[in-house]
């Protein structure tokens, strides 16, 4: 997959994270089981994203 510009949107009540392509499109979704998310960053240069849960620190590669 190539570097394209994505838009990252939170969706605490399913802990996941959903990605979206500029223009809209439904790209992909990262789904965290038994996580509460508090939140997230994402690095596209490193293709990492971090979430925080708690005092809990996740890494996911993208």
């Amino acid at each position: 997959m190539g570097r394209g510009c994505f838009i990252y949107i939170l969706d605490r009540d399913n802990s996941r994270v959903i990605r979206y392509e500029k223009n809209g499109q439904y790209s992909n979704q990262f789904i965290f089981d038994g996580i509460d998310i508090d939140q997230f960053f994402v690095n596209p240069r490193v293709q990492k994203m971090w979430i925080t849960s708690g005092r809990d620190v996740y890494e996911v590669s993208l």
